[in-house]
């Protein structure tokens, strides 16, 4: 398995775990890249403003190597994350989540995209 493959699988596996509430702890194998770091989430989480926010999901999707962020809109509201827009596969979906959740220090993403695949919605 190359270091992509693997990259991928571990996020896949973490999203799924953390999309049903787990504490995530994941260990890369030897020799694979090691994954993005965690942001670091201001002490004061509850009481940074939804456009603060907004910024840091949006330059961590933008900066993520492995997400195209092109045809993704976030939006905050009331602290909870909204992504509108289409994303070309399942891994795409479940990566952009498992992002904005850590870029915005665990708080609800809301997930309104759709995935495209083969140019059809």
């Amino acid at each position: 398995m190359n270091d992509v493959a693997a990259h991928r699988l571990l996020s896949v596996a973490s999203a799924v775990l953390l999309l049903l509430g787990g504490n995530v702890a994941v260990v890369a194998p030897a020799g694979a890249q090691a994954l993005e770091a965690v942001p670091d989430c201001p002490q004061a989480a509850t009481s940074t403003g939804d456009a603060a926010i907004a910024l840091r999901v949006r330059a961590a999707l933008h900066s993520d190597r492995f997400f195209n962020d092109s045809h993704v809109e976030v939006s905050v509201e009331h602290g909870d994350v909204e992504l509108n827009g289409f994303v070309l596969g399942d891994w795409d979906l479940l990566h952009a989540i498992r992002v904005s959740t850590l870029a915005s220090c665990g708080r609800r993403v809301i997930d309104s995209l759709y995935v495209q695949q083969g140019g059809n919605r």
